[in-house]
């Protein structure tokens, strides 16, 4: 059974298994590897808006924490071995900190894609203080 709030069929989000375990889809599940890969993005690169497009009609905070940091785990892990050479985890903040700084005191709600680059950016550092070498900080 998927998750009520999850992505309409063809489209990007995330959804539970029968399991209770979190259902990353498969073009997100990409995004996500190529995240999380040894090869560096730039800033400008398009993945950065599509990874955080990838969920715009899930909201992250509606998933148990526990339950998207296992779902995210082999993503952190990589995250952690790549991240001294690529900076990936210090681009995605600053990309969640463009979002943000785009929220209007006046909006009734803060844009989900907002909100979720805040969660997901939340469990890679929660991961990287928790299981990251020392030197997973070095250039963030």
């Amino acid at each position: 059974a998927h998750h009520p709030l999850a992505a309409a069929s063809g489209t990007m989000g995330a959804g539970f298994s029968s399991s209770g375990g979190l259902e990353i889809p498969e073009e997100t599940g990409s995004l996500l590897a190529s995240f999380a890969s040894p090869a560096t993005r730039a800033h400008s690169d398009p993945l950065w808006a599509s990874l955080l497009a990838s969920c715009d009609d899930a909201p992250l905070a509606s998933i148990d924490p526990r339950r998207l940091e296992r779902a995210l785990r082999p993503t952190c892990v990589a995250l952690c071995r790549h991240n001294r050479k690529t900076s990936h985890l210090t681009t995605l903040l600053l990309h969640a900190a463009r979002l943000l700084r785009a929220v209007r005191a006046d909006q009734a709600e803060t844009p989900t894609r907002a909100v979720n680059a805040v969660v997901f950016a939340t469990a890679l550092l929660k991961h990287l203080v928790e299981f990251g070498d020392d030197g997973a900080f070095a250039e963030v």
